[in-house]
């Protein structure tokens, strides 16, 4: 445990957990063969959507599993951050299972999910995912010296 917020530490290295085996449903569909991108994908959006699944099996026949750079995905599902909790979700876990993950427009009522692998946690920018507690820090932390700044300035004052 850290004791700074009593949370587990779980190394980088540690293997996701697979709760909803979102690539050995694909392979048991006949949707395969995948590759280690499409692998790691649909591990991903099992989990993210507590079962692959859950997803529309047309988009899903849709997907090239098998490329190496990443899949992309239309969902009709929406993403919301709590009660339903899908891109908060998406967000956590794409950074644990080093996925960078774009949401774009892809028609009326659809999403579409680009996941693309990434190998480092630093290094440049289009080759990195930052782990999650960093990435927080880097956005943060304009937000955090304004605030610094603005108690200061109130305990300057007379």
């Amino acid at each position: 445990m850290d004791d700074a917020t009593s949370r587990p530490i779980i190394p980088v290295w540690a293997p996701a957990p697979r709760l909803f085996a979102g690539s050995d449903w694909i392979e048991q569909a006949g949707m395969g063969p995948l590759s280690t991108a499409g692998r790691i994908a649909a591990d991903l959006l099992g989990e993210v959507f507590r079962g692959i699944y859950h997803l529309s099996s047309r988009a899903l026949r849709r997907v090239d599993w098998s490329k190496r750079s990443g899949i992309e995905l239309s969902v009709h599902d929406g993403l919301a951050t709590w009660d339903s909790d899908t891109l908060t979700r998406l967000v956590v876990l794409s950074h644990a299972m080093m996925c960078r993950v774009e949401i774009c427009s892809s028609g009326p009522r659809l999403l579409k999910l680009w996941i693309h692998l990434r190998a480092t946690r630093s290094g440049p920018t289009y080759a990195r995912l930052p782990d999650l507690d960093d990435h927080i820090r880097e956005i943060m932390e304009p937000y955090s010296r304004a605030a610094s700044q603005a108690v200061s300035e109130e305990e300057a004052r007379p």
